[in-house]
């Protein structure tokens, strides 16, 4: 159900840059890591995804928890 707050805390929130709303310093795998090991730690800290890194540090990709279904 759609609340005026409620609304008008999603213009609010579409009004902002990424960096506003964004995680900053995320909990990262690495593109070697067992999806085992990622579903594993998703589980534990209760996120839903992490950002997927190279050896070098470049983002690679998402991981999420359908991904691990």
């Amino acid at each position: 159900m759609e609340t005026r707050s409620g609304t008008e805390h999603d213009r609010a929130t579409l009004n902002k840059w990424a960096h506003h709303v964004m995680t900053h310093n995320p909990l990262t795998v690495q593109v070697v890591t067992p999806i085992e090991m990622a579903a594993a730690l998703m589980l534990d800290i209760q996120v839903a995804c992490f950002p997927v890194i190279s050896f070098t540090c470049c983002v690679k990709g998402i991981s999420g928890w359908k991904d691990t279904l």
